[in-house]
């Protein structure tokens, strides 16, 4: 009896222990998460990255993103990236309060340190970037003056991690292919001058355009009764040299589709030597002149020069070969 007694009263003791842990309140955390405020695109005016004694720093004026000292202009879409993440910075949790930061790559010798500037040079934000986190797209992060160690949620590394040469704009050539009205190339003794014209379509034009309609199933202008399908074009573009013969359209397309958004493989150094050009395209469109030199080659690159980037540059092999090719189809 005394046996049965000790089970109850155990089970009562569990029972009442379950129902504690069920019911009981939750703890509250004893810290609190630092709230950081909202940066808005407008309001940053240069943004710092520091990697030990590497220094990066990016201003903008008048709309424009430069690499400071030099002036060089920045990728805008590089750009973009790091004010997303800084438009969007937030902690999502504390990690450690224990100052323990080469365990988390947030030491001097490892982190990446990124400071953002209002007006006047203002400091408006400065975290240092650590390693990644275990949890999805989090890494950790320490924010100044503040010893503790959090979690942030972003693509950090990816768009803080950049360096100097890829900072750099890289587009060295822009225009609308549609607006070009004219083209000049040359090529030592070999020079093309083609004048955009609009002249009548020929049957022949026609006839090829409602075939490719039809069989790229776009045309429901096919034979009905007595009405046959007309074309939709009455006119066509035709690219012709001084003396009035046409230059082949397909060729000048290919051509405009490498340089009117050409983009160069880096930049050259500042004392690089250029002198007699190797070959050089001048194409207006839309009033302006978009000008692009190309040296001849030293080592293994083509050191180049353009209207679109103030800095020269080195240009794919690439991409010179589709102008030479270009040159040499048809020539004078």
């Amino acid at each position: 009896m005394k046996i049965r007694f000790e089970f109850i009263i155990l089970a009562v003791i569990a029972a009442g222990l379950t129902l504690y842990l069920i019911f009981r309140p939750r703890e509250r955390m004893n810290y609190e998460l630092p709230v950081v405020e909202r940066i808005q695109e407008k309001d940053v005016y240069g943004i710092e990255l520091i990697r030990q004694d590497k220094i990066i720093k990016v201003t903008r004026s008048d709309g424009l993103w430069r690499i400071q000292p030099e002036g060089y202009r920045a990728d805008s879409d590089r750009v973009g990236q790091m004010m997303e993440e800084i438009g969007r910075f937030s902690i999502a949790d504390l990690t450690s309060e224990t100052k323990n930061y080469r365990l988390y790559e947030l030491d001097e010798k490892s982190r990446k340190r990124v400071i953002v500037y209002g007006k006047d040079d203002k400091v408006i934000l400065q975290f240092d970037i650590g390693k990644r986190a275990d949890l999805y797209q989090h890494v950790y992060v320490k924010l100044e003056q503040d010893e503790r160690i959090f979690q942030a949620k972003g693509n950090f590394h990816t768009a803080f991690g950049q360096d100097r040469e890829d900072m750099r704009d890289k587009l060295i050539l822009s225009f609308e292919a549609e607006a070009v009205s004219k083209i000049d190339v040359s090529m030592g003794a070999k020079q093309i001058s083609l004048t955009k014209k609009i002249v009548p379509a020929t049957a022949e034009d026609q006839e090829t355009e409602i075939s490719a309609e039809q069989s790229a199933g776009k045309d429901d202008r096919s034979t009905t009764g007595n009405q046959a399908a007309q074309p939709q074009n009455t006119t066509r573009i035709s690219w012709q040299r001084p003396d009035g013969t046409e230059w082949d359209a397909e060729q000048v397309d290919r051509l405009l589709d490498v340089i009117s958004d050409l983009r160069c493989l880096k930049f050259a150094e500042d004392d690089v030597p250029l002198e007699a050009a190797y070959l050089k395209a001048t194409i207006a469109a839309a009033g302006t002149e978009h000008v692009l030199t190309v040296y001849h080659k030293q080592g293994d690159d083509f050191p180049s020069t353009s209207t679109g980037n103030e800095f020269p540059f080195i240009l794919s092999h690439y991409w010179v070969e589709k102008i030479v090719d270009f040159i040499e189809g048809k020539t004078e």
